[in-house]
């Protein structure tokens, strides 16, 4: 058996500390892709929040709109009054705006929706980790002979 040449344990060193830069760099950006999606995910998630509580808004003041139409005819009075009461207008203008809101918070949704989807969607290049430095070894051992 012959002894391998301390240039021929340098080069398999070497190629072992190439080896491992390539393996963290590709960690690297495994980590960042990952935390790319969590972040987007997590911005979708916080717009579907929001949405949630204007729908809960909305369909609270809808209980409040039926609750004074309820009111005001069992009291015997001519619904068509109820237009001019103040409770009653309020109430609809601001059914108004919170479906107004609740519309943009749909498109923010699918606008951040899209973004993520279009991130993802970009091909990942195949990560060129190498060969396995056992390999790279019996290979340098084979020309060093």
């Amino acid at each position: 058996m012959e002894i391998p040449s301390l240039d021929s344990i340098k080069g398999v060193i070497n190629q072992g500390a190439d080896l491992l830069a390539r393996g963290a760099s590709v960690l690297t950006q495994g980590a960042t892709a990952s935390a790319a999606k969590v972040e987007g995910a997590a911005r979708v998630g916080k717009l579907r929040l929001d949405l949630l509580a204007l729908e809960r808004k909305f369909n609270r003041h809808c209980t409040e709109l039926g609750q004074l139409t309820y009111d005001h005819y069992a009291e015997g009075r001519p619904i068509a009054e109820l237009l001019d009461e103040r409770d009653f207008a309020y109430h609809l203008g601001y059914l108004r705006e919170l479906k107004a809101a609740m519309a943009a918070a749909e498109a923010r949704i699918k606008q951040a929706e899209a973004e993520g989807a279009a991130e993802g969607a970009e091909p990942e290049e195949e990560p060129d980790v190498g060969e396995p430095a056992e390999k790279a070894a019996r290979e340098n051992e084979s020309e060093g002979r």
